[in-house]
C-alpha cells in the first residue's frame, strides 16, 4: 500500500471511530450484548492499543497510553491522540 492510500485510510478510520464514540449514548457505553465479548468502552480501548502498537512499528516512537473511564474521557482523549498519531506517523 502506498503512503497516500495509508493516510487516506488512517484519516477515514479516525473520523469513523470518533463518530461511533459520539453516537453511543453514555448509558450504553458499557453495553455488552452477550457474555464473552468486549463492551463498547473496552472495544474503544482495544482500538487505541492497536493504533499505539502499529504506529510504534511505523515511527519508532511510542504514543502515550490512554485509559478513559467514560464516554466524555474517551472522546476527549481520542481527538488529541489521533492528531498526535497523524502528526507522528504520517508527516
Amino acid at each position: 500500500m502506498e503512503k497516500k492510500e495509508l493516510v487516506k485510510r488512517w484519516k477515514g478510520n479516525q473520523r469513523y471511530t470518533l463518530k461511533l464514540i459520539e453516537a453511543m449514548p453514555e448509558d450504553n457505553f458499557n453495553f455488552k450484548p452477550i457474555d464473552g465479548i468486549k463492551t463498547f468502552q473496552s472495544q474503544c480501548s482495544h482500538i487505541t492499543t492497536w493504533l499505539r502498537t502499529h504506529s510504534r512499528f511505523v515511527t519508532g516512537e511510542e504514543l502515550p497510553k490512554i485509559n478513559p473511564k467514560n464516554k466524555q474521557e474517551t472522546f476527549q482523549l481520542h481527538i488529541p491522540f489521533h492528531k498526535q498519531l497523524s502528526r507522528t506517523a504520517l508527516p
